[in-house]
């Protein structure tokens, strides 16, 4: 009896053991907690998150500060809860961005930060998303271009301003540069010259009206054969720069970097990045043939008081549509474009992306150098027609 008694409790306590251990590893496979870890939470809103799931890691340069805490739905998007180490400072410009450990690894938030002066503190949003990139839907879209015999050579919309790094330096990460600098072209150009399916109303005090008045603006521009083109060209860049704001997109493009300039750096520095991004798009003006595409808008949403975002998505007769959506902040009493994303590719993260390797390689010198010779290869370009 004794015996049965003593053996009884020896199997109790293995299977009680048990039981902890794989509640251990139920734990830790799934990266649930218990207890929330120090530090404070920041929230990220975002289109779409493919796969990331709460216990994904949260990096900064490539090292782990924290761990998204909870995921949930806000306004029809993905609202990610990350949970920051204390001690680690995000700044108000900084970029969340949803990427891939390999190709089939998990998915992790990265942070890139931003000039910002304003240090986030707990439960503030980081402003700039980054959505995740779905290969399914990438895939989806090849087939259907090569199924609709769009090889992309005779598009007008592959034709491009270039990338910032120079060309002789060949790489993935230069390719992707250039592919975004096209696509910064496209949105521009779209935004212009595209007719609206819908109609523009008569105030412009909200983000919708500002888009769709710089469209109308834009095609009455267009649509005039008779004055001559440079005078096109510059009547453009006037409602266009009316619209963007290009000087913000500089300094959230060149990331915490723009901290490290002097001011006459930073003038420089704005000054050609603005020239830059306004040649980019108006060497393509003459380009212009009529409705070869048309924009569909999808709708307008606010994000506080001063933000807001417009949701477009470009129409191509036989090819999937392009989704544009133009991201804009109240200035006063104006709404300014600040970021535009194309099939939820961030512009401004990409720029930031190609400038925060050459000031970490190279430096400011070698920036504003290949700066100037992409801006004055435009500029040569546009005297030419």
């Amino acid at each position: 009896m004794y015996a049965s008694r003593t053996t009884q409790f020896i199997v109790g306590i293995f299977t009680i053991l048990g039981i902890i251990a794989l509640a251990i590893l139920s734990f830790s496979l799934g990266k649930i907690t218990l207890v929330e870890s120090p530090g404070y939470t920041l929230y990220a809103n975002f289109d779409n998150i493919a796969g990331l799931k709460t216990g994904n890691q949260v990096e900064l340069a490539g090292v782990e500060i924290g761990k998204v805490a909870r995921i949930g739905l806000h306004n029809d998007r993905a609202r990610v809860a990350l949970r920051i180490q204390n001690g680690v400072q995000i700044d108000s410009d900084a970029i969340a961005g949803i990427k891939s450990a390999g190709l089939l690894g998990d998915k992790y938030v990265s942070i890139a930060l931003g000039p910002g002066e304003k240090t986030l503190k707990d439960g503030d949003v980081i402003r700039e998303t980054q959505s995740a990139f779905v290969l399914e839907d990438a895939i989806g879209q090849v087939i259907n271009n090569i199924g609709s015999g769009g090889g992309g050579s005779k598009e007008a919309d592959k034709a491009p301003p270039e990338p910032i790094t120079p060309p002789e330096k060949s790489s993935p990460q230069n390719s992707t540069g250039k592919n975004m600098a096209r696509l910064f072209a496209i949105a521009l150009m779209l935004l212009m010259t595209a007719p609206m399916l819908v109609e523009s109303r008569a105030w412009a005090d909200d983000p919708m009206t500002v888009v769709q008045n710089t469209v109308n603006q834009a095609l009455k521009v267009l649509r005039d054969k008779q004055t001559p083109l440079a005078q096109r060209q510059e009547q453009l860049r006037q409602i266009v720069a009316g619209a963007f704001e290009f000087t913000e997109m500089g300094k959230s493009a060149l990331g915490p970097h723009w901290r490290q300039l002097t001011p006459d750096q930073q003038k420089e520095f704005t000054d050609v990045f603005v020239s830059f991004i306004e040649d980019s798009y108006l060497s393509k003006i003459s380009d212009y043939k009529g409705p070869d595409y048309q924009v569909q808008f999808l709708g307008s949403r606010m994000e506080g008081s001063d933000t807001g975002q417009v949701n477009t998505d470009i129409i191509r007769s036989g090819k999937d549509p392009i989704h544009v959506n133009y991201r804009l902040e109240k200035k006063g009493s104006d709404w300014k474009v600040y970021d535009v994303t194309v099939d939820a590719i961030s512009i401004i993260a990409n720029y930031r992306n190609q400038f925060n390797r050459v000031m970490n390689n190279q430096g400011y010198a070698t920036l504003i150098s290949d700066l100037k010779n992409k801006q004055a290869a435009l500029a040569a370009r546009l005297a030419s027609h």
